[in-house]
């Protein structure tokens, strides 16, 4: 294999380990997300999820929502 083989082949493999760790680590953020929604975790300081979503991250009810369904 000649040099520029190589760096190709590693440079793949590094990026593949990324990817495999994101994927892991959002997996478990949607989980978690999910886990808030459905144990009503977020009723000690908001009254629903939307405002909880909303006020922690920013994010929209529907885009949680997607999050949560991307676990899927």
């Amino acid at each position: 294999m000649n040099a520029l083989a190589v760096a190709i082949t590693n440079r793949r493999a590094e990026l593949d380990r990324h990817v495999s760790i994101i994927t892991k680590n959002l997996t478990e953020m949607w989980l978690s997300l999910k886990a808030i929604r459905d144990g009503k975790l977020y009723l000690e300081t908001h009254q629903t999820f939307e405002a909880f979503c909303r006020e922690t991250w920013g994010w929209t009810r529907s885009y949680a929502y997607r999050l949560i369904a991307a676990a899927y």
